[in-house]
């Protein structure tokens, strides 16, 4: 019998599909969120909840409109299609032959000559830089109608503020900053040449080290590139926000405003850095939309983040997983689903680069419910932690029943949706779950 990492190795389309089907039958048989039942308050019970939060839930629930509706279903038909339509573009990059002629042009270019002497040796920095600023316009073409699809709905309900001219440029310092990753490539080749057997680990450990920098200078060199940061004005807003900093073991901690308001109107605010340079960053938009309870609920929610500790355990699962595909590209780099397809003649090949990206999106397709899961539980800590911390229960009912009403999400969405891809738990059940800790922790205390 062919032992199971053969099996993996030779059989992977065959796995990804099994894993597939094993992945959307799972909800079947799990008491996971159901709609209707467990995350509508509308049906929630008294075996299931407090009298008081069933008596009153009616109260916070959102309107949902059918503007809203109609707004859910153009993104999620977006979303879906546009997914789709990213797996099926990096096929035919592969399959029509761009992509091959694309790494001969390339060769041609900086060296004169593309035969199999070449390509027999790792290809260089420069070639790999040159290859994959290239693939990356290729694939934002592509992606072109859908990104415009994206904007064109923002604009349509009234939510988008960015201009054309706003993401073309945004879209060109993405690509820009992706050449750096050609350094990671390049020590891939490298590790792959010199030890075509265990290549994975020393590139995982690379790999592993370029994750944990961009996670460092994020907030401090690369989100300034892309928007405007100032300090917080002096106000009875910054005075609360400073006292909530305190009461969480912050006080350290700067108070930014983003300027959100060139790209949207959606509301949001987080906590980022590490020690010395944390900083709380509220969104513009946030307080021009929200009352001052309500930004102090999104505030506390987010120092539960970063008092959880929930984005260095973000990056500790986003290193498992760049462990894992490593070590699934490792076990069929060699098979037949590689090699001399789509011109690829070498694992040298600069068309390796496109190939291992179609790779990893079936990846990370396969193994988003695991992701949304982790990510559904580190929110719930982080609701929890907000309400103790700031105290207002019945204002975070209505910040979560603001973001149906005024930003149109979907408070109960599909549950294959949510399942698959929900990295929050549904507004109904964070409804509920506020007004159940008024009741446990306010009401009670104040019946005694």
């Amino acid at each position: 019998m062919m032992p199971f990492w053969q099996l993996c190795k030779h059989r992977f389309p065959v796995v990804v599909l099994i894993t597939f089907a094993l992945l959307l039958l799972l909800p079947c048989f799990t008491a996971a969120q159901k709609r209707g039942k467990v995350t509508s308050p509308l049906q929630v019970t008294a075996s299931t909840s407090l009298p008081h939060t069933t008596s009153a839930i009616s109260e916070f629930m959102p309107h949902v409109s059918a503007k809203a509706i109609a707004y859910q279903r153009t993104s999620r038909w977006l979303a879906i299609t546009g997914k789709i339509w990213y797996l099926l573009g990096l096929w035919l990059f592969l399959a029509s032959g761009v992509a091959a002629k694309m790494q001969s042009s390339v060769r041609w270019t900086l060296h004169g000559r593309s035969d199999l002497v070449v390509r027999s040796l790792p290809p260089s920095l420069f070639q790999i830089v040159a290859y994959i600023t290239a693939f990356a316009i290729t694939m934002w073409i592509w992606q072109l109608p859908f990104d415009l699809g994206f904007i064109w709905l923002e604009k349509h309900y009234g939510f988008g503020t960015q201009s054309i001219l706003g993401y073309v440029w945004d879209s060109v310092r993405g690509i820009i900053f992706q050449a750096p990753a050609a350094l990671l490539y390049r020590a891939g080749y490298e590790m792959l040449y010199r030890n075509p057997l265990r290549w994975w680990m020393p590139t995982w450990g690379l790999g592993s080290a370029g994750l944990l920098f961009l996670f460092v200078i994020q907030p401090m060199w690369l989100a300034p590139m892309f928007n405007h940061y100032s300090s917080l004005p002096a106000s009875p807003i910054r005075q609360a926000i400073s006292e909530l900093a305190r009461n969480a073991g912050i006080a350290h901690a700067e108070i930014l405003v983003e300027n959100t308001s060139i790209r949207s109107k959606h509301v949001n605010a987080y906590v980022t850095g590490i020690g010395p340079s944390a900083r709380i960053v509220i969104n513009d938009t946030t307080l021009a939309a929200l009352p001052q309870d309500q930004i102090l609920a999104m505030v506390g929610h987010e120092i539960g983040h970063y008092k959880g500790r929930h984005p260095m355990l973000l990056l500790g699962s986003s290193i498992v997983g760049l462990g894992m595909f490593l070590w699934c590209l490792a076990l069929v780099i060699d098979s037949d689903w590689f090699n001399y397809k789509w011109g690829i003649h070498s694992n040298y090949d600069l068309i390796m680069l496109p190939a291992i990206s179609l790779a990893a999106a079936i990846f990370l397709f396969v193994q988003a419910p695991i992701e949304s899961g982790i990510s559904r539980n580190l929110e719930r800590r982080a609701d929890d932690y907000g309400l103790h911390l700031v105290n207002e229960p019945e204002a975070t009912a209505r910040l979560m029943a603001g973001f149906a009403e005024r930003d149109l999400a979907d408070p109960d969405p599909p549950m294959i949706l949510q399942f698959w891809y929900g990295s929050h738990p549904t507004l109904h059940e964070r409804i509920t779950t506020a007004l159940e800790y008024r009741d446990r922790h306010i009401n009670a205390g104040q019946s005694r």
